[in-house]
């Protein structure tokens, strides 16, 4: 039986760690309830700001569950509000990063595509050869 390795998280331009990215979408217990992100595994996150906008991603796993979140944001605010997530199929996410396909023209996603191919696409072609 093959051991599957664990999948290191990786945070891009503003963000470095899980709390960086809590915090810009103001999750916590006063809003959330108590523990809103029990069982939450951030693989992905990137935010990128430019001028006065910005633009944030997060690619994360509960449970046997993926899910992804979208932000984005003018001068006024930040991405305070905006924590929505959306159950994803990793395959539409993998055809959507390497396609670039995205209504908002998100820059975050040449980043993406190269941690979804380094981390879900390569690693299941290596499984296959060894089967």
């Amino acid at each position: 039986m093959i051991k599957k390795k664990a999948i290191k998280p990786e945070f891009v331009e503003n963000w470095s760690c899980e709390d960086d990215v809590f915090s810009d979408f103001c999750i916590d217990e006063h809003i959330s309830g108590p523990n809103p992100m029990k069982g939450v595994k951030i693989l992905f996150a990137c935010y990128k700001t430019g001028g006065y906008s910005g633009q944030g991603f997060v690619l994360f796993k509960k449970g046997r569950k993926y899910y992804e979140v979208n932000g984005s944001h003018c001068s006024c605010y930040g991405l305070e509000g905006q924590w929505s997530p959306e159950e994803v199929v990793m395959k539409e996410l993998i055809t959507r990063a390497e396609r670039n396909m995205s209504c908002c023209e998100n820059e975050y996603y040449n980043e993406l595509n190269t941690f979804l191919q380094k981390n879900f696409v390569k690693r299941k072609e290596v499984c296959k050869k060894k089967k």
